[in-house]
C-alpha cells in the first residue's frame, strides 16, 4: 500500500540532504576529549582520553555543532545523534562517520525529532547485517538510501520552533524538579541525623532491627499479565522511589515460594546493580496488595520496631548509602550481601518523632511526585503532537497547504 504524502512534502533519501564530511586530524599527543553516542537515541557523551598512546588510530576526526554522527557498530541499537555545541572540539574515530546537512533541503533542528522514531531505529537494524553485538556493522551505502517523507525546509523550521516551546517548558519544569529534589535530599539528611537535638537518638544497626531474607529467583518466563504481584531488584532503582504503592509486574502462582512472600511494611533492598550507587537502594512496601513475591538479588528487612515509612527515608540517607556502597562486591555487576547489610549502622529517634518526620518528608515528596506527573503529561502531549506534525496529519500555522 502506497504511503500518502502530504501536499507540498516529498520523499527523500538521506543522500539528498546529508553529505559525508570527515575532518581528519592527527591524533593529539596530550589529553583530549573523545565523543561517543549513547544507544537508544539518548544523545552524545564526552569522556577524557588521558593517554593518547593507548589509542591505536593515528587519525581522528573533528565534529561541529549540528553534524549527524553514527556509531556504525551500534547503529542497530539506535546509536545515532546530532552534535551539540558543547561537543565541539571533541574527536571521534573512523567508526563514527560524520554527515553535514544541506540546510536548503533539511534543517537539523527538525531532523532531531526524527531520530528517536521507531522506523529509523528499525531501518538501522535492517541495514546492519551480522551476528549479535559488535558483529553487526552498519552498511554505510544502504544508510544513504534510507527514505524519509519531508516537508519543505521552511515548514521544518516552523515545526521545530513549535516543538521547541514544549522542550522549553519541559526543561524549565525539569530544573524545578531538580531544585526541589536537592532540597528534599537535604531535608532527609537533616531529619535522619543525630545532629538534630530536639529528641534522643539511638545508634543501632540494620541487623538489630529485624530479620533479613533474600527473595527467590524470578525469570522473565515466570512473568504473566495477571497473577501475584512481584518486585525484582532492578525495580528498586528504576521504578520505585522510597515507597512502593503500586506493582506493575505479576508472576504465576506456580512460581511462588511462600517463605519469600512480601508483607505490608517490609523494607526492600536492591542486592545487585551496575554501580555501587545502585546497590542497597531501598523502598518500603505500603501497596494496595497485602502480599507480593520478591525476586532474587533482593533483600527484605522484616521488622516491627520502627515506623516503616520513616525507616525507608533513613535507610536512603547519605550516611547510610555511603556504608552500603562500601560493602559492594564485584565489578561489572555489584552485589550487596545480607551479612554485610546487617552491619550498616544508623541513628534513630523515638517512634513518635519517626512518625512526625515521615509526615514532613511525605509532604515534600508528594510535591515532587506531582511535578513529575505534570512532567510526564507534558512529555506525553509533546510526543502525540510530534507524531502528528512529523507525518503531516496536522500542519503548523502559517503553512500554505
Amino acid at each position: 500500500m502506497a504511503r500518502t504524502i502530504p501536499r507540498g512534502w516529498q520523499e527523500l533519501e538521506i543522500k539528498d540532504f546529508l553529505k559525508f564530511t570527515p575532518r581528519g586530524v592527527d591524533k593529539p599527543k596530550v589529553k583530549y576529549r573523545s565523543l561517543g553516542i549513547r544507544s537508544h537515541c539518548k544523545g552524545t557523551f564526552v569522556r577524557e582520553v588521558e593517554n593518547p598512546d593507548k589509542v591505536m588510530m593515528d587519525t581522528l576526526y573533528a565534529v561541529k555543532k549540528d553534524d549527524l554522527i553514527v556509531n556504525i557498530t551500534f547503529a542497530w541499537e539506535g546509536a545515532v545523534a546530532l552534535v551539540n555545541k558543547s561537543d565541539e572540539g571533541a574527536l571521534v574515530s573512523h567508526r563514527f562517520p560524520t554527515y553535514v546537512f544541506d540546510r536548503s533541503v533539511v534543517v537539523p533542528e527538525f531532523f532531531r525529532y526524527l531520530i528517536p522514531s521507531k522506523r529509523l531505529v528499525y531501518s538501522l537494524g535492517i541495514i546492519s547485517p551480522g551476528g549479535a553485538g559488535r558483529n553487526r556493522v552498519l552498511d554505510r551505502k544502504d544508510f544513504l538510501h534510507l527514505q524519509f517523507i519531508m516537508p519543505p525546509a521552511e515548514e521544518q523550521k516552523l515545526i521545530a520552533n513549535f516543538i521547541s516551546t514544549w522542550d522549553q517548558a519541559i526543561d524549565t519544569l525539569g530544573k524545578l524538579i531538580k531544585s526541589k529534589t536537592c532540597r528534599f535530599n537535604g531535608l532527609i539528611d537533616l531529619l535522619t541525623s543525630p545532629n538534630r537535638k530536639c529528641c534522643d537518638w539511638e545508634e543501632t544497626s540494620i541487623g538489630k532491627l529485624g530479620d533479613i531474607i533474600k527473595g527467590k529467583g524470578i525469570t522473565k518466563n515466570d512473568l504473566t499479565e495477571t497473577g501475584i504481584p512481584c518486585i525484582r531488584y532492578a525495580d528498586l532503582y528504576t521504578q520505585y522511589d522510597f515507597v512502593i504503592r503500586k506493582i506493575n509486574s505479576f508472576i504465576s502462582s506456580k512460581a511462588v515460594a511462600t517463605s519469600h512472600v512480601l508483607k505490608y511494611g517490609d523494607i526492600l533492598f536492591a542486592g545487585s546493580g551496575e554501580t555501587a550507587e545502585d546497590i542497597g537502594k531501598c523502598a518500603v512496601y505500603l501497596g494496595e496488595y497485602r502480599s507480593a513475591v520478591v525476586g532474587g538479588d533482593t533483600l527484605i528487612l522484616k521488622q516491627t520496631i520502627c515506623d516503616p515509612n520513616y525507616l525507608a527515608y533513613a535507610l536512603n540517607s547519605p550516611a547510610v548509602n555511603k556504608q552500603k556502597s562500601v560493602f559492594g562486591h564485584g565489578h561489572s555487576v555489584v552485589h550487596l550481601y545480607g551479612k554485610d547489610l546487617k552491619k550498616v549502622r544508623l541513628f534513630l529517634p523515638s517512634v513518635e518523632y519517626q512518625k512526625k518526620y515521615a509526615t514532613i518528608l511525605n509532604s515534600a515528596k508528594q510535591e515532587i511526585d506531582l511535578l513529575k506527573s505534570l512532567m510526564q503529561c507534558y512529555c506525553d502531549q509533546k510526543m502525540g503532537i510530534i507524531q502528528k506534525l512529523l507525518t503531516g496529519k496536522i500542519r503548523v500555522k502559517g503553512v500554505t497547504q
